[in-house]
């Protein structure tokens, strides 16, 4: 079975943490440049303005009931029906392990039901194949 995106975050999350701990810069830069390039990966366009990015103070796989992926620069802009650009509203996004595999938790308002949107177009990028970066 493939790694998924969520997979590769927390394993790239846990080990830059460990670099951070022992001092060991240059993997510290190589985990880094890792999440970097994963979050390139996120949803962006069609309304999400911004390429979203992990919050790594905010985000934590640790500790098993607290393990959890926290996106921000989640920005949706929304347009009318005319098509004219109509106002934006700020999102944060919230992944964790659940037993159907990720639970996803958008935060922020909910105009035009784009929560559901936002969390849906989360959902399937961290349940994807994940890159493979073999050292």
């Amino acid at each position: 079975m493939q790694r998924t995106i969520a997979a590769a975050y927390a394993a790239a999350l846990s080990a830059h943490a460990t670099c951070v701990k022992t001092g060991n810069a240059e993997w510290e830069a190589t985990w880094s440049h890792r999440m970097d390039q994963l979050d390139r990966l996120l949803p962006s366009g069609s309304g999400l303005d911004f390429t979203p990015r992990l919050d790594r103070d905010a985000s934590s796989v640790r500790h098993p009931r607290q393990q959890r992926l926290v996106f921000e620069r989640c920005h949706y802009h929304h347009m009318t029906e005319d098509g004219m650009y109509d106002g934006w509203t700020e999102h944060t996004v919230t992944a964790a392990p659940s037993f159907g595999g990720l639970s996803v938790l958008v935060t922020g308002p909910d105009r035009n039901g784009v929560k559901e949107y936002i969390g849906e177009s989360f959902e399937h990028v961290l349940g994807a194949p994940a890159p493979d970066w073999s050292p």
